[in-house]
């Protein structure tokens, strides 16, 4: 492949996403300013405009963010296990001891590299711009590190089951960082000169990175370039490939918000709601000069006649001829308006903002810790359906592709233990248990919980009905539901072996008492045949 191939097809997803441009502009400018500058270019720290009167949709994105942060993704908690897909596989201890530890080892790589930083960054992008993308690289000395790669720089390409595996990255890199990432050899000539000759370390240089299926390869072959993804990095300068590789997965993660079919970008909750981020900033303008003229109000003067137009600036003085009031010196314009029904509109349009980043949701999980599971799925249950196909997407299109990369990389590098055969040809699945995603499946418990409370109220009239109930499969589904830790719950066969102590225990028992009673009835028997013969004693004397 050649660097203008490359580069003319970056200008065709280029075209492609100019109308989205525009967009993401206009909900970057008054959700995330620090990102603005996909279509317009702003230096690094330059000061932001100032007519963005209010910021409810600014924090709203921001308590989304930490709330997928805290109650999908916490590093302080664990949010995912790892499990075979056949359920039968799980009841072997080999088997449960290898997840158990892959699942500790890349919780600790996790939390060791850049995750949660880069994660956090990656939900802001979501929610602002409704498109998302997180990059991992196979890191020589931290085995994994992540990059949040800002939206202006991605130009996506779907495949035909709307999956992303096609990504241009386009980006800035100064002449001494790409010295030293490519050499001297490769950087390009352009760049050896800056570095080399003129010293001009700092200047930037446009560079592409593109990364895609390669569909022609020898899968026999371990080298970069029969990996199943190509990588080109190009120099755009120079227009040179200045490296050349290969991924064993895809490496950039691309995650939608809401998504359209057939549409490779996604919508985000600022979309949905941004003619009332538009109303409530004019509307918020509007308050503020209100408020600014009820405070310091313009003032009538006597004059001669009113000189120039009326000037109704806060604190402003107009003169007139007519004479004001006896013993008047000034009056005052202030405008006579009900404040509070300004107040109460504004209100509104903020809770329309607040509701479309589920903000009430988070934040009722944040003040709420100590709610019961009758609690949280009563008080859960309407948001959930709401934030369910987001949770979905955020697992099938980032989570997922994600961890199993990760589990994948740490299996090449020799960092999880040895794979037992019984899963050398197993599939295995990845299960949340984060908050968020126990709320949902507790929301599946609740037919369940109902059902049960219904046939225990009519076990007390007639205790029969419990043998319909099959108990063993009601726990094992309800342990699903909740994420209880396998280790909790014992396997079949120690429930057989407890069952059949039990059912010893109580035999004996049974015995005792029958053993009992006959030493019992054998004494009376006995005390009977006495007192019987001492009666007949007496009777013959």
């Amino acid at each position: 492949m050649e660097a203008q191939e490359i580069i003319k097809g970056l200008d065709k997803a280029r075209a492609d996403r100019i109308t989205w441009d525009s967009t993401w502009e206009d909900l970057a400018y008054y959700i995330i300013p620090r990102k603005r500058g996909i279509q317009n270019k702003y230096e690094p720290g330059e000061k932001m405009q100032f007519d963005v009167y209010d910021d409810t949709a600014i924090q709203s994105n921001l308590i989304l963010a930490a709330g997928l942060s805290g109650y999908m993704t916490n590093a302080s908690q664990r949010w995912f296990e790892l499990r075979a897909r056949d359920e039968a596989l799980m009841e072997d201890n080999e088997v449960r001891t290898f997840f158990s530890k892959c699942d500790d080892i890349i919780y600790s790589e996790l939390a060791g590299s850049n995750f949660y930083q880069q994660i956090h960054e990656t939900y802001i992008d979501l929610g602002s711009i409704g498109t998302a993308t997180l990059y991992e690289e196979e890191d020589p000395t931290e085995n994994i590190r992540f990059y949040s790669r800002p939206p202006k720089e991605i130009y996506a390409i779907e495949n035909d089951r709307e999956r992303i595996d096609m990504v241009y990255r386009v980006f800035e890199m100064s002449a001494y960082k790409a010295y030293k990432k490519f050499g001297a050899d490769k950087c390009g000539e352009v760049i050896r000169k800056a570095v080399e000759e003129t010293k001009d370390f700092g200047k930037p240089y446009d560079f592409i990175h593109y990364v895609g299926p390669r569909h022609k390869r020898n899968p026999k072959m371990l080298d970069s370039g029969n990996k199943p993804f190509f990588s080109y990095w190009v120099s755009v300068t120079d227009k040179k490939i200045v490296k050349e590789g290969g991924y064993d997965e895809f490496p950039f993660f691309v995650t939608r918000f809401y998504k359209n079919s057939n549409e490779p970008y996604g919508y985000s909750s600022g979309f949905v709601v941004f003619p009332d981020i538009l109303m409530l900033n004019k509307m918020m303008k509007v308050y503020i000069e209100g408020a600014e003229i009820s405070i310091y109000p313009p003032w009538l003067l006597e004059s001669d006649s009113i000189i120039g137009t009326l000037d109704l600036r806060a604190a402003a003085l107009n003169y007139q001829r007519q004479p004001l009031s006896q013993g008047q010196a000034a009056q005052s314009l202030a405008p006579k308006v009900n404040g509070q029904i300004a107040l109460d509109f504004i209100q509104r349009t903020e809770g329309n903002i607040k509701a479309a980043y589920f903000t009430d949701l988070f934040l009722m999980l944040t003040q709420n810790n100590n709610m019961t599971a009758t609690e949280v799925i009563e008080r859960t249950q309407e948001k959930m359906l709401m934030l369910g196909p987001v949770l979905g997407r955020l697992q099938s299109e980032l989570l997922s592709p994600l961890l199993k990369r990760t589990f994948n990389i740490l299996l090449r590098r020799g960092k999880l233990p040895k794979v037992p055969e019984k899963l050398t040809d197993a599939e295995y699945d990845i299960v949340y248990v984060s908050p968020l995603a126990k709320a949902q499946r507790a929301v599946q418990a609740k037919d369940t919980n109902t059902f049960m409370a219904v046939v225990g109220q009519m076990a007390t009239m007639k205790q029969d009905v419990l043998d319909n109930i099959n108990s063993d499969k009601m726990v094992d589904k309800l342990s699903k539901i909740y994420s209880i830790d396998p280790d909790m719950i014992n396997d079949p066969d120690t429930v057989q072996a407890i069952r059949e102590d039990r059912a010893r225990a109580m035999q004996m028992e049974q015995r005792m008492q029958m053993m009992e009673r006959a030493i019992a009835m054998g004494g009376q028997a006995q005390k009977g045949a006495k007192d019987g013969a001492e009666a007949k004693a007496v009777a013959t004397r």
